[in-house]
């Protein structure tokens, strides 16, 4: 919200420090979103073994209450573990493509967001005289 509001009253106001700090939140939100993207894919094998181990974990406890049916469960355990581990991972495989193009997508429209901010900043007035009109 910050980042509109700044964005949208810079622009109709005409204020180049709001613009300017507009621009330099997008430029830090890309670079970091570049960032997370290449840690995810340089780091994507050590991702899917944290996730199969939360997973793990997650149908472990789950309910423990029952001493009756305790090996029942291990069995059940195993199987489900197997089951919810390659269909997150299967899911993620069937989806990157989707993933990436909405990633390129908001990366896009930031970039035409920073070039509008700095075309509209480079555009105004230094006369900053017209913006008592604005109090």
């Amino acid at each position: 919200m910050m980042m509109g509001f700044l964005g949208c009253i810079g622009a109709l106001k005409e204020v180049k420090c709001m613009l300017g700090i507009y621009f330099t939140l997008l430029v830090f939100l890309l670079a970091s979103q570049i960032t997370v993207g290449v840690l995810i894919y340089t780091q994507r094998k050590s991702i899917e073994k944290q996730l199969g181990n939360a997973v793990q974990k997650l149908i472990q406890n789950y309910d423990e209450s029952d001493e009756k049916l305790q090996s029942l469960e291990e069995s059940w355990d195993f199987i489900q573990m197997q089951s919810c581990r390659s269909n997150v991972f299967e899911w993620m495989r069937e989806n990157i493509m989707s993933i990436m193009i909405v990633s390129i997508g908001v990366s896009l429209v930031e970039l035409f967001a920073m070039t509008l901010s700095m075309l509209l900043c480079r555009n105004i007035d230094p006369d900053y005289d017209k913006l008592i009109r604005f109090q």
